[in-house]
């Protein structure tokens, strides 16, 4: 062979092996292995990333590695890919088997044909793809309001619930002992453990120790802050909506588990439960009232108190700079969390104390914590941020014993289905209801929290040894909070809140938040403020009527 034909030659075998890694993504056979069965898995691109389903595919994969899903084939490849695919632009027209996604009305999905019936693997053991380790069903896991949302419909199940995301805010636990910025039962401030109050939650020696538990006590430490030279808040600028994130942790904190449920649920009855609404203002003080909630009425849960007063905690920060960092709309969220984690580090900048974020901006910062640490060396390492308890009342102080355990909301609507595209597909279908259920037996839902630092929305146990593997205070925070916390999943098998999901989605950009006046619409106060709307005119803008609940949801009422 001549020296231009092994040029050649090389050249080509180069190009090959570059175009065989390029394809798929799995947990270890990244290349094409025509001898092997593909499933094609899409996992939503954005905070939680992929690499705990590239662990799952490669223990997969090693599991089956001498079984034929397909004649003439032995074994199987996890081809994954990442894409910010939710849905909405239909299912079936893309070539994924399993979609592991968020922002889903997965009603509309079931309505359309777009997902295939899994009740199979939901309400079958999953001993056999364990290996008789697990014993239980991905049912025997779910949430009561899961269980009656999924089968809605016609009693079957179509999805099950993925990842578990709050939102809300993230706290500099080093700042907040640093500055002593816990609450003293003497009505000052303190680092002492001893003498912190007992918490929005009531009860002494617990992790909210100090914490503000009203908004009277949060504006007090806005106030002490500014004093010190520390600015409370910071959020993403060149988003807008991100305050609606703070905004549905506020409300679920200050409601309670089953008040907050009656947003979708609209039956005081099944838990015996009234909903505070602001049902005026004189003044400037809100009137609560507290009022039993029907379908008939489900349009008053637009009113409710947790609603006010977080639209009025946002208008006081908006109306002071110095409760918050410049808003620059070329800010990223990650520039943002960079200079979060900066700010306490680099001479000559105002820590920030507080930031609007979701449970997931850990991961998204990776590289950023990496770059503190390469910078400022050991006074980088092992910060601790914390996940702050919200207020659960407005004036005062919680006692103790009379206060409230941690509330948290779960807003990324985040589910995992299998494509409908592949229903006839005898071998595809298989292999993808395997893989599925593989996800929620009790080895992968703890790998993916160890991996990811979050938890999945199902009931499982994280042991200790496995929590010693996370190696950083904020995530371990955060599983401590899904395993000690009332979690709210809002969803309910109501007609009204089947037939119309997104009305009632608690994420950034939920209907729920937006309001119209002056013949403009906003998705948030922020936006508003800006136009020199109040908290109290925005309040009752974004409520709705008796009328257009009426023409909306009449066929449900008596």
């Amino acid at each position: 062979m001549n020296r231009k034909s092994m040029i050649a030659l090389i050249l080509a075998m180069v190009t090959v092996m570059s175009v065989l890694a390029g394809c798929g993504g799995s947990g270890g056979n990244s290349k094409v292995d025509s001898s092997k069965t593909h499933l094609s898995v899409l996992c939503y691109d954005g905070g939680i990333g992929s690499e705990w389903a590239k662990n799952a595919a490669k223990r997969f994969e090693e599991k089956y590695a001498n079984v034929s899903f397909e004649e003439g084939k032995m074994g199987v490849v996890i081809d994954i890919t990442n894409d910010k695919l939710d849905g909405k632009n239909g299912v079936t027209t893309t070539p994924y088997a399993i979609w592991f996604t968020e922002s889903v009305n997965f009603n509309e999905l079931i309505a359309t044909n777009q997902i295939v019936d899994i009740s199979d693997i939901v309400t079958g053991s999953l001993s056999e793809i364990s290996d008789g380790a697990d014993t239980a069903s991905i049912e025997d896991k779910l949430a009561p309001e899961f269980k009656e949302a999924l089968t809605a419909v016609n009693g079957s199940y179509y999805c099950v619930p993925h990842y578990e995301v709050y939102t809300g805010l993230v706290y500099d636990v080093d700042l907040f002992d640093e500055y002593g910025y816990y609450f003293s039962e003497s009505g000052s401030f303190t680092a002492v453990a001893e003498e912190k109050t007992v918490g929005p939650d009531g009860v002494k020696g617990t992790k909210d120790d100090g914490l503000p538990s009203s908004y009277e006590e949060l504006y007090a430490l806005m106030d002490q802050m500014v004093a010190d030279g520390v600015v409370p808040f910071t959020w993403v600028g060149s988003s807008e909506n991100y305050v609606n994130d703070l905004f549905a942790g506020l409300q679920v904190a200050y409601a309670g588990k089953d008040e907050f449920m009656l947003n979708v649920t609209f039956d005081s009855s099944a838990t015996d439960t009234q909903a505070t609404i602001i049902e005026s203002v004189e003044g400037d003080t809100p009137v609560e009232q507290k009022v039993t909630i029907t379908n008939e009425n489900g349009y008053l849960m637009t009113q409710q108190a947790g609603r006010y007063y977080a639209f009025e905690l946002m208008e006081k920060i908006l109306s002071n700079d110095s409760y918050h960092t410049k808003l620059d709309k070329s800010t990223s969220h990650l520039d943002t969390q960079e200079k979060f984690i900066l700010s306490n580090l680099k001479a000559g900048e105002k820590p920030i104390a507080m930031m609007i974020e979701g449970t997931y901006w850990y991961n998204e910062a990776t590289e950023a914590l990496k770059r503190s640490v390469n910078t400022y060396k050991e006074l980088a390492e092992g910060r601790r941020f914390g996940w702050m308890p919200l207020p659960v009342q407005y004036k005062g102080s919680v006692t103790e014993g009379n206060g409230r355990k941690t509330t948290v909301l779960e807003t990324l609507n985040s589910v995992a289905f299998i494509n409908a595209k592949f229903k006839d597909d005898a071998a595809i279908l298989d292999l993808a209801k395997k893989f599925l259920q593989f996800c929620y037996t009790d080895e992968s839902l703890v790998e993916f929290s160890v991996t990811t630092g979050l938890p999945k929305c199902v009931n499982y146990t994280i042991p200790e040894d496995k929590l010693a593997l996370i190696d950083n205070y904020f995530q371990k925070d955060i599983l401590d909070t899904k395993m000690n916390s009332d979690v709210v999943y809002p969803y309910s098998d109501n007609p009204i809140f089947v037939n119309d999901q997104n009305q009632f989605m608690f994420n950034q950009g939920s209907p729920l938040w937006a309001a119209s006046y002056d013949g403009r619409t906003s998705t948030n106060y922020y936006t508003a403020f800006k136009a020199g709307v109040t908290a109290k005119d925005y309040f009752f803008a974004s409520a709705m009527d008796q009328e257009t609940w009426n023409s909306r949801y009449g066929e449900y009422l008596n």
